[in-house]
């Protein structure tokens, strides 16, 4: 047992032994707080490069987040652009079309075309609308409903039971 204890410190001056560096009585007081010092300041050195690393990764992210938002919006801007296009061709042939027709300059299919298109726009929004507030009060009588049955439940009567009785 001695013998291997002496093997092990006999490895050589500065040499690591299960992770602790070996007692070298050789060595001047206050070496052992240097040695310390040292490897806390690699210590430090490696926890700054792992936080910068982890900056710079962020940093990467980010930008291929903000390259990849601009490629997307300026095909999302093409796709627009393609539909308005279309739609402008649409009309116009319609226009011309209906112009041809009548036999008249492209003034009348042109106006014929602009009164239908304005027209099924502005029904459009009507009935939109329309229907949005229905959903609307639909959503928000079916909330106080519940709420009336929850005071049934809780109280034994609801706000508007109790205002019939106060009103009598």
């Amino acid at each position: 047992m001695q013998q291997t204890r002496e093997q092990d410190q006999g490895a050589g001056h500065g040499a690591k032994h299960n992770g602790d560096a070996p007692v070298d009585p050789s060595a001047p007081p206050g070496q052992g707080l240097k040695d310390a010092l040292a490897q806390l300041g690699e210590l430090q050195e490696y926890i700054g490069h792992y936080i910068t690393a982890r900056i710079d990764q962020a940093k990467l992210s980010f930008r291929e987040a903000v390259i990849w938002l601009g490629v997307w919006a300026m095909m999302g801007m093409a796709g627009i652009a393609l539909v308005i296009t279309a739609a402008v061709l649409l009309t116009t042939g319609l226009a011309q079309a209906i112009s041809t027709l009548l036999g008249t300059g492209p003034w009348a299919g042109n106006l014929i075309i602009g009164v239908l298109l304005l027209g099924g726009v502005i029904a459009g929004g009507w009935i939109a609308a329309s229907r949005f507030g229905d959903l609307l009060r639909s959503k928000t009588v079916a909330r106080y409903e519940r709420r009336l049955k929850k005071q049934r439940v809780l109280h034994g009567h609801d706000a508007h039971e109790r205002s019939e009785q106060e009103r009598r």
